[in-house]
Formats: C-alpha cells, sequence, structure tokens
C-alpha cells in the first residue's frame, strides 16, 4: 500500500511540472551528517546520516524526493532513522517579498506501512531584499495519515539569514527560533535556538562542495521535559556535494 502511495506522489509530482511552460532543470544533492536532527528540533537518530535529495524544476515549480538513511540502521521501534518524502512546491517573488508553499508526505521508517506516515504544509514569506540581514518566517500544518502517525498541529519558525560571497564561495549564515501549538503529542511552546552556517564552494560549473554546522539549544521549557520536542543542545556536523542537470 505505501509503495502505491509513493508512486502516486512521485507521480502528480512529475506531472506538475511537465504542465509548466518553461524548461526543466535537475540537482542532486547527497550529504553525509554527524546526527539526523528534524526541522521541529527533534532528535531523530544520533548516528550518522546519509541525505539524498533529488529536485526537478520547471518555472515556479519544484519536485523532489528527500531520502534519509541511517547508516547504522534504524528502525520504527527505535529511531526515526530511515524516511522517503516526494514533495511538490510553488514559489514566487513579489516584488521584496517571496512566497513558497510546498506539500510533502513523510513516509516513515518502513516503506511497507502508512501507519506512522504524515502529511504536512509549509508555508514561507521572506524578505530577500532586505539590507544587512533578510528576515522570514515559515509555518507547518502537519496531519495524520496512518493509525501510529503524530498527532496533527502547527509548527512555526522565524529567523534572520545571510549570503556572503567570498570569491567564488558563498557563505549561508541562518538565526532561527521554533514554535508549536502541541503538534505530535508534545506540549506546546518555544522549541529551541539555531544557528547554521554552510559554505558553498564550486568545483565545476554544475558541481559544488559545502560543509556546514548547526548548533541547536533548546528553550527552557524543553529541558527535561518527557512532552518536549528535545532536551539538551545538539551540534550537527555535514558536509554535501551538489550536481545540477
Amino acid at each position: 500500500m505505501k509503495y502505491l502511495v509513493l508512486i502516486l506522489s512521485l507521480t502528480l509530482c512529475v506531472s506538475r511540472l511537465q504542465a509548466a511552460d518553461s524548461k526543466m532543470s535537475w540537482s542532486l544533492t547527497t550529504s553525509v551528517l554527524s546526527q539526523y536532527i528534524g526541522e521541529g528540533g527533534s532528535v531523530f537518530s544520533e548516528d550518522p546520516e546519509l541525505i539524498t535529495d533529488l529536485i526537478a524544476f520547471k518555472g515556479d515549480w519544484y519536485a523532489g524526493l528527500w531520502v534519509a538513511t541511517g547508516l547504522k540502521g534504524g528502525s520504527y521501534t527505535k529511531s526515526y532513522a530511515n524516511d522517503y518524502d516526494p514533495y511538490v512546491g510553488w514559489a514566487r517573488a513579489f516584488g521584496p517579498v517571496k512566497y513558497e508553499i510546498t506539500a510533502i508526505y513523510f513516509a516513515i521508517s518502513d516503506l511497507r506501512l502508512i501507519r506512522d506516515d504524515i502529511w504536512v504544509l509549509d508555508q514561507k514569506v521572506s524578505f530577500s531584499k532586505c539590507p544587512v540581514v533578510q528576515p522570514y518566517i515559515k509555518v507547518r500544518s502537519a496531519f495524520e495519515i496512518g493509525s501510529k502517525s503524530f498527532e496533527r498541529g502547527m509548527f512555526v519558525w522565524a529567523g534572520i539569514g545571510k549570503s556572503i560571497a567570498l570569491g567564488e564561495s558563498k557563505l549561508s549564515l541562518d538565526l532561527s527560533t521554533a514554535y508549536s501549538d502541541g503538534a505530535y503529542g508534545k506540549d506546546s511552546g518555544w522549541i529551541f535556538g539555531r544557528a547554521y552556517a554552510g559554505l558553498t564552494m564550486p568545483l565545476s560549473k554544475n558541481l559544488s562542495v559545502m560543509p556546514s554546522f548547526m548548533y541547536q539549544v533548546p528553550a527552557s521549557g524543553q529541558k527535561g521535559n518527557p512532552r518536549g520536542f528535545t532536551n539538551g543542545n545538539e551540534v550537527v556536523a555535514g558536509i554535501s556535494i551538489t550536481r545540477k542537470f
């Protein structure tokens, strides 16, 4: 059943792109991370993680498949190291404001079952033309699919980003915080403060490498809370290679 859901999701994504009136382009990013931490702050796996992200772009539309694989295994009962997430989205700039909306199907842990799967709708507004730093806000609405899915709810991220040109390379900096209204059966409240840095270095016209570093500090209400998203300070180091087609 789950294979059918994934196939239908990918078919829908590709058909949406084929309907757009522009040339299609692709990118493939492969990353190795020291551990796997979700956007909501939860530690999905404390072991090294392999991430593969294949994206197709056409006009304002894009679609892709995100695959996370635990390099030391991982299972439904022990961790959420493995997931397979097809997605489709649309983004457009309106003057100084950019709006982006993305629908994602999270096929978690076991491809044979949909009991723990969820789907989410992300909406992001960013102000890329602001001087010095570029603020943004992102809202995620999460919905159950299976009998053991995380409970529905909402996340809100607020942050500032900055890109700095260093010759042909680019340094990306980001500071953010997150709030949840009680999604996934957790307590509502602020979740974390997070700092991120990534240095994109071109190896050729269509090939680049990016080392990255992320540091996350839990909000005061998360520490020692069994219904919290995260409990301690977390560090994630990674290396990514991106190939454009």
